[in-house]
């Protein structure tokens, strides 16, 4: 058992009891950089159907189109960090009061947007106890990977470096559909128009418009225009905007992600034989 005491700059002897100190209550900065750390991956995966169907005439009828025309960001929010949440909270549920630090927001509603993601209309969310002092929160569907289904990652920044509060609806939305659109190896931009991404998104023009503003604003996305060959133009050209994430949510950062994360499974796996890669 080691009983060495530390000493103070002037070789005095700091007692244990000065050594022990207490910690300041939780923020919404110091919660999240605490839940998050825990969480060590780094980023969570978002099934690509929450934001766009695969098939069908109705590819923008999804769970995110639907928060976005009921003005649900708080319900967006607390969706997707259950979801980022659910692989440390087995057996420990957060109380309300820590979900609302998590959420930057009042406990009463956080508790109304719970309520309202298990309703009929959205219903991704099935609630243990709504009367619980630690609700424990259970996902239904749409935003897990399972079976050969395709995911998008959402880098763990979405919390930690506050975008969750600095971004409004329109933001949240286009930079899940920018991640999403980002994903694949040989996709480097979104080259859509705002009509486009609003009839494949089932959002409006004015959302999109309103959306990558704030990235730009933020420094959370590049955009560039350039000609293309079109020959129902009389100019035989057309303009194509591409837009693309930077920071942390840039393609070299979340493939760096998903590097750590494969290296840190392979390694549990070593160590217990029973896990899988």
């Amino acid at each position: 058992m080691n009983t060495e005491l530390l000493t103070s700059p002037d070789g005095k002897e700091i007692s244990i009891a000065d050594q022990l100190t207490d910690e300041d209550p939780y923020t919404p900065e110091t919660i999240r950089e605490d839940l998050f750390t825990r969480a060590k991956r780094g980023f969570v995966n978002i099934d690509f159907e929450f934001v766009q169907k695969f098939t069908g005439d109705d590819r923008g009828d999804t769970v995110l189109s639907k928060l976005l025309k009921r003005r649900s960001r708080l319900e967006l929010d607390l969706l997707l960090s259950i979801h980022a949440l659910s692989p440390i909270l087995e057996g420990t549920p957060l109380s309300w009061k820590a979900w609302a630090l998590v959420l930057n927001s009042e406990m009463r509603a956080v508790k109304r947007a719970a309520n309202s993601l298990s309703g009929p209309e959205v219903d991704l969310l099935a609630v243990d106890d709504l009367h619980a002092k630690k609700p424990v929160f259970t996902l239904k569907a749409g935003l897990d990977h399972k079976g050969k289904k395709r995911y998008f990652a959402l880098p763990y920044a979405y919390w930690t470096e506050g975008h969750v509060d600095q971004l409004t609806m329109p933001g949240k939305v286009t930079l899940l559909i920018l991640l999403r659109e980002t994903q694949d190896p040989k996709a480097m931009t979104l080259d859509k128009s705002y009509e486009q991404i609003g009839k494949w998104y089932g959002i409006s023009e004015r959302t999109a418009e309103r959306g990558f503003g704030e990235l730009r604003r933020l420094g959370l996305m590049q955009e560039i225009s350039r000609k293309a060959n079109d020959p129902f133009t009389t100019n035989t050209y057309r303009h194509i905007w591409h837009r693309w994430p930077l920071e942390a949510y840039s393609k070299e950062n979340r493939k760096s992600l998903l590097t750590q994360a494969k290296a840190a499974a392979r390694s549990s796996a070593k160590q217990d034989p029973k896990l899988s890669v």
